[in-house]
């Protein structure tokens, strides 16, 4: 059943292509050790590696040049720099119920999963600066939150300046 944020993102960006992320989830998830959110897959389905209006990177599971998908690159990198961090408000993965990135902004804002709950289809997105000084959190999952960031319905401060700004679009690398 396809999920319907995924379903509006696709016809508010006007986006016709597909992937072949299905193949590559079951070694995703052994190496985090975690179920990932069906409206990610379903997102990771429609939207190869690229960018939501020049702002959201989409990071999929598919396999680049270097053999590693971006969302596991691009997510090390992130945990790496959050777990050198002492001042975090929320454990980061792999702890249990941790921090799980799966997108960033064109200025590094971090776009993470925050792992509590056992079923993932209900992890909340929890969003941050750069510089991990400002938090916050939205109650859908991946492929809703970013519905909402493009429809202009994301208020938070991080985002204020782009609130009802951003084009559209979805832009593949």
């Amino acid at each position: 059943m396809a999920n319907p944020s995924v379903d509006e993102l696709v016809e508010m960006t006007g986006w016709t292509g597909a992937t072949s992320a299905g193949a590559h989830w079951a070694s995703v998830e052994a190496q985090l050790g975690l179920r990932l959110p069906t409206d990610f897959k379903d997102l990771a389905e429609r939207f190869p590696n690229g960018y939501f209006s020049s702002y959201v990177a989409m990071y999929g599971p598919v396999p680049g040049s270097s053999g590693h998908s971006a969302l596991l690159l691009q997510g090390e990198q992130s945990l790496e720099i959050m777990r050198c961090r002492e001042d975090l408000p929320h454990p980061v993965h792999p702890a249990a119920g941790g921090l799980l990135p799966w997108s960033e902004t064109i200025e590094g804002d971090q776009l993470c999963w925050l792992t509590a709950d056992p079923d993932p289809d209900r992890w909340p997105v929890v969003f941050c600066t750069a510089d991990f000084q400002q938090w916050g959190e939205h109650p859908g999952g991946a492929a809703a939150f970013l519905l909402d960031l493009l429809a202009g319905r994301v208020t938070h401060e991080i985002f204020a300046r782009y609130s009802g700004r951003l084009i559209p679009q979805f832009n593949p690398i």
